[in-house]
């Protein structure tokens, strides 16, 4: 997960900077994933000292909006919601669904005139 995460956003940053992607995009994703992050370690925090915890929704939320790399991070950092594998299925498929919406509005928006 941990090299996943960071791929992504060495594919975005190099998009960037090759102009083929706007430079909002990758602040947009590094903010998502900041958030993401933060949320999955006050998650593990309060699950070890057994306080209330986030709701797996809120935090499948923010995978959708975009913070699913922040998430990857810290799952893999912090060792949390590895082992659950009702939440990784749901994980990895919003995920999935995140990309390939994401695919498909920077095909439609950034490069509107390439070649399928």
């Amino acid at each position: 997960m941990l090299i996943a995460a960071l791929l992504f956003y060495l594919l975005l940053a190099l998009g960037v900077a090759l102009n083929w992607l706007p430079l909002w995009l990758l602040g947009a994703y590094g903010a998502l994933g900041l958030i993401s992050f933060a949320s999955y370690g006050l998650d593990k925090r309060a699950a070890i000292k057994d306080n209330q915890r986030t709701p797996e929704r809120k935090l499948l939320g923010l995978a959708l909006l975009g913070g699913f790399a922040g998430a990857m991070l810290a799952m893999a950092l912090f060792r949390h919601k590895t082992s659950k594998r009702s939440f990784l299925w749901l994980f990895y498929g919003v995920t999935a669904l995140h990309l390939v919406v994401a695919a498909a509005l920077i095909r439609l928006f950034v490069w509107p005139q390439a070649p399928l």
